[in-house]
Order: C-alpha cells, then sequence, then structure tokens
C-alpha cells in the first residue's frame, strides 16, 4: 500500500490537472461569448440610437398634423353649422343647393 499511495495521488493530481483545463477552457468560452454580446449589444445600441434620431422629426411632423388635423375639423363643424343656419332662413327650394354644397367631393 505505501507503493500505491504516491501512484494513487499522483492520478488525483492528473485527473485535477484535466478538470482544470476543462475548466479553464469553459472560463475561456465564456469570456469570448460575454465579449461577442457587449460587442453585439454596442452595435444594437448605436443602430437604436440612429433609428431614434431619424424618428423625433418625424413625430414631431406628426404632432403638427395631428394639431392641424383637428384645426380643420373644427373649421369644418364651424363652416357645416353656418350652412345649416343659413338653410334655416332660405326658402325651401335653395336647401337641397345648399346640402349639396356641403357633400364631400370625390
Amino acid at each position: 500500500m505505501v507503493r500505491q499511495l504516491p501512484l494513487i495521488e499522483g492520478a488525483a493530481f492528473l485527473n485535477s490537472c484535466a478538470q482544470y483545463d476543462v475548466l479553464n477552457k469553459r472560463l475561456e468560452d465564456t469570456n469570448q461569448s460575454q465579449e461577442k454580446f457587449k460587442r453585439e449589444t454596442d452595435a444594437l445600441a448605436v443602430q437604436l440610437r440612429s433609428a431614434l434620431d431619424e424618428l423625433t422629426p418625424l413625430r414631431a411632423a406628426h404632432e403638427k398634423c395631428e394639431v392641424r388635423n383637428q384645426n380643420l375639423k373644427r373649421k369644418m363643424e364651424s363652416l357645416k353649422d353656418s350652412v345649416r343656419a343659413l338653410e334655416a332662413r332660405l326658402p325651401r327650394g335653395r336647401i337641397s343647393i345648399c346640402r349639396n354644397l356641403m357633400k364631400p367631393k370625390s
């Protein structure tokens, strides 16, 4: 038994070295994966910032259009009210003319 003890310790040491090599390789692979992930994430962040920079003026233009649209709707309703008021004062034969003017043109 005394002779086998160094042999067993040597085998255990070699086994530990093999496990160390495997773990070291896994660590290297993990580090490379993390670096690749970071590069890809950074590239996506740059693309996202660029896309947001392009969208900002579009959003402002959209908001202006929405305001204009609301203003035009209010003006149209006001004009319709004015036409209705005029219709009330016109003789019956002229009402159809006013209604034809109110219809949207295709």
